[in-house]
């Protein structure tokens, strides 16, 4: 199960015969692995493995974008400190990055909403001010929103 899990998980062919010898003490060959890769009989289990081990992105401590800050902060700090300059400056436009893409999300909401509304009649945008203003009214008896 171990090696289907490695192959499942795109590990290279050496690194797998590696870890099985350091594991269990076994040797295998490459043709081995390569035939437990490409068997139908064993197509579906890796497949499963794979589905998996691919929706669970939130485990992966770098998929978290606050994670991501304060490693990339880290990286700042230990350079900056070794005069390592041109490193603290990668981090620095990195971290940047990082918060820029949300600002400009929230700059193509924006954007989205103003075209939305630009080719409404005044009776049309009335109509709906009205909607959001009931809609408002709905959400503030919601006792989540009003801070129950």
């Amino acid at each position: 199960m171990r090696v289907l899990s490695m192959i499942a998980t795109f590990t290279e062919v050496p690194k797998i015969i590696k870890t099985v010898k350091d594991e269990f003490g076994l040797s295998i060959s490459a043709s081995a692995v390569n035939a437990y890769k490409y068997s139908e009989n064993y197509k579906p289990d890796i497949q499963k493995i794979r589905e998996r081990w691919g929706s669970d992105l939130m485990n992966v401590e770098l998929a978290n974008k606050r994670r991501r800050l304060e490693e990339l902060e880290k990286i700042y700090h230990h350079s900056f400190k070794t005069d390592q300059m041109k490193n603290a400056l990668g981090a620095i436009y990195q971290i940047q990055g990082e918060i820029e893409k949300d600002l400009q999300n929230i700059g193509h909401q924006t954007n989205y909403q103003i075209n939305i509304y630009k080719d409404m009649t005044e009776t049309e945008l009335e109509e709906e001010r009205v909607k959001s203003l009931e809609r408002l009214k709905i959400l503030k008896q919601i006792p989540e929103i009003k801070g129950e």
